[in-house]
């Protein structure tokens, strides 16, 4: 067994008896399985070889990515490799080439959207890390799929071949609503690395991506990620006004981006909408969830909350997109300033940790910046 903090965490979480197991606890070691299973499988000679065989490794390991809290890369090979397929089918010429990734696999989309495509792509995108998104560029890819994913049609013959798929299997690991909810996750994932790497030119295309998790989310009736998601909303309200003052609320226009989908811009009404909402689900999580979980919650309804004035009076005023008054401006810059120190603080505590075994790039960096930093007597 490799000696990584997975490992060792994998090893524990074995040794409890199942009867000690909390829910998460029996997420995680599934979804380590799954994809220990798929690694084996492949390594066997004749073994992952026919479409059928690929598409079934594919989907157990969306399962493990499904069922993860938060992204696991337990076999970092089998990702890489998995990567490597997409590239491939894909013919993603440079990673490293700003929207190659996104225009490449679009047009494999567009070429084939088919169930052993789209699970290509939930398992194979996985490889891109953080701090990637501004330049694969997939989040318009992400919302192109979602959007065709809940056309009638379309979700009738997927359904059908997921079926198809799984019918030799002792129980079934995917559902369409959580293949579905993959990609809506990844969307929301990239919007997050975005914010993360100051790029603004996709505005469009995560007001898309959040509004489709808020929407599954109250669908599903979670209440924590319905207050999550409208928080960032109405936070987010302060950088889409630079975008949406340019287009009257309600018109629609082409994305900035390239979706194949036009938007709407959502006028001052909508986030307050958004963020009542919120409020409403908070109160609800205040009920019933230990405080330690609404840590974040209610960090988000601080900055959403900064925003509330200057979007009240914008709907007071026509329910058009006006820039904030100098006081405005100040509260909501405050909140950023705030929101930035703690980001800061969370990260310098992470890299004193460094407890990221995910990317085998990122462990060999980790492990030669130590050995420098042992020769250096530090």
């Amino acid at each position: 067994m490799e000696d990584t903090f997975i490992e060792e965490r994998l090893a524990a979480a074995i040794r409890l008896s199942p009867s000690q197991r909390s829910p998460e606890v029996a997420v995680f070691i599934e979804a380590c399985q799954l994809q220990q299973e798929v690694a084996l499988a492949r390594k066997k000679p004749g073994r992952g070889s026919t479409r059928k065989q690929q598409a079934l490794g594919d989907l157990k390991l969306v399962r493990s990515h499904v069922l993860s809290i938060a992204p696991l890369c337990y076999r970092p090979g089998l990702h890489l490799a998995n990567w490597g397929h997409l590239c491939s089918a894909a013919n993603i010429t440079d990673f490293e080439i700003v929207g190659d990734t996104g225009n490449s696999v679009m047009e494999l989309l567009e070429a084939d959207f088919s169930l052993g495509t789209l699970l290509l792509v939930a398992a194979g995108v996985s490889r891109s890390g953080p701090g990637e998104a501004h330049i694969t560029r997939l989040l318009p890819v992400y919302n192109s799929m979602v959007e065709k994913l809940q056309r009638p049609a379309v979700a009738a013959r997927l359904r059908q071949e997921l079926e198809q798929l799984q019918a030799d299997l002792p129980s079934r690991l995917l559902t369409y609503e959580q293949l579905l909810e993959r990609f809506v996750m990844l969307a929301y994932q990239d919007c997050e690395d975005l914010a993360g790497s100051g790029d603004n030119s996709m505005e469009d295309d995560v007001e898309s991506a959040k509004r489709a998790l808020l929407e599954r989310a109250q669908q599903q009736g979670s209440d924590f990620v319905v207050g999550y998601c409208g928080y960032e909303l109405a936070a987010w309200s302060a950088d889409y006004e630079w975008y949406a003052r340019r287009v009257a609320p309600g018109q629609t226009c082409g994305s900035m981006a390239g979706s194949v989908a036009a938007e709407v811009v959502a006028p001052p009404s909508a986030f307050l909408g958004w963020l009542k909402q919120a409020r409403q689900a908070h109160a609800r999580c205040q009920a019933v969830l230990p405080g330690q979980w609404l840590a974040g919650l209610k960090a988000r309804q601080e900055a959403a909350l900064a925003c509330k004035p200057w979007l009240q009076r914008q709907q007071q005023q026509g329910d058009r997109w006006q820039p904030p008054n100098q006081a405005e401006a100040r509260r909501i810059r405050a909140q950023e300033a705030r929101q930035a120190k703690a980001a800061a603080d969370r990260s310098e505590r992470g890299s004193r940790n460094c407890q990221k075994a995910d990317w085998v790039h990122h462990k060999s960096e980790c492990k030669a910046n130590q050995q420098r930093t042992k020769g250096q007597g530090v």
